[in-house]
């Protein structure tokens, strides 16, 4: 829908006899029309300038990085890049067993990591006058 065909001075007539045959008020009347003309305003300097200026943008191309595509294209063909990704995630997951071990167990104080007494809370309450 292009609004620039809408925005004519017959519409604003038009539009104005609409109003005043629905008994609205003067300054109804201005305000109405005033807010139109603020609309079309920006229609015309932001809003359009914004669309002309989204096609040159997305007229360009693209950037493209052939050596990075055919390094992975290379990559993922090759027998031995399954084993690989394999070795990577078995890899990952025992360094993060060992640092949860280490966390839990060895560097935990023995009181936190293994509680043998349940500890009583502490018979105080915070009232703050509210």
């Amino acid at each position: 829908m292009n609004l620039n065909q809408s925005f004519t001075k017959n519409s604003f007539k038009a539009y104005q006899k609409w109003l005043i045959s629905q008994k609205l008020p003067q300054s109804t009347i201005n305000r109405k029309l005033a807010s139109l003309r603020r609309f079309q305003h920006f229609y015309q300097t932001s809003y359009l300038k914004n669309k002309i200026e989204a096609v040159y943008r997305t007229g360009s191309k693209p950037v493209r990085f052939p050596a990075l595509k055919t390094i992975y294209h290379r990559y993922t063909i090759s027998p031995i890049s399954t084993y690989l990704n394999l070795a990577i995630l078995t890899l990952f997951s025992v360094a993060l067993g060992i640092f949860g071990y280490n966390q839990i167990f060895k560097q935990a104080p023995v009181s936190t990591a293994y509680p043998t007494t349940p500890t009583p809370p502490n018979r105080q309450l915070s009232f703050q006058a509210r």
